[in-house]
């Protein structure tokens, strides 16, 4: 089986069965945020990245706004930034 097909969450972990998908309305609710805050944490790292479902669609895992709410944005950018940066090179790359 070929794990690198499947969505994983920030902790690398397959998407299950049992996870929620967000949509952008329900995240800025959560998270008390503004959709430009929202895209400016985005882009410098400090969010989780949202998943594509279509052209028209993007959705954000439950665990990994969970996981950002529980901590701080700065302590989210050092454990997390580099790997969000690193899979937006890689989308850019790909594009």
């Amino acid at each position: 089986m070929k794990l690198d097909r499947y969505r994983k969450n920030l902790q690398g972990e397959v998407v299950g069965p049992d996870e929620k998908f967000l949509k952008r309305k329900q995240v800025l609710e959560l998270c008390g945020i503004s959709l430009s805050h929202l895209y400016y944490l985005m882009n410098k790292g400090k969010f989780p990245k949202s998943h594509r479902l279509s052209h028209r669609s993007a959705v954000w895992l439950e665990s990994d706004i969970n996981l950002w709410r529980s901590m701080n944005a700065d302590a989210f950018y050092k454990e997390y930034g580099e790997q969000i940066k690193a899979q937006q090179l890689g989308e850019g790359a790909a594009a």
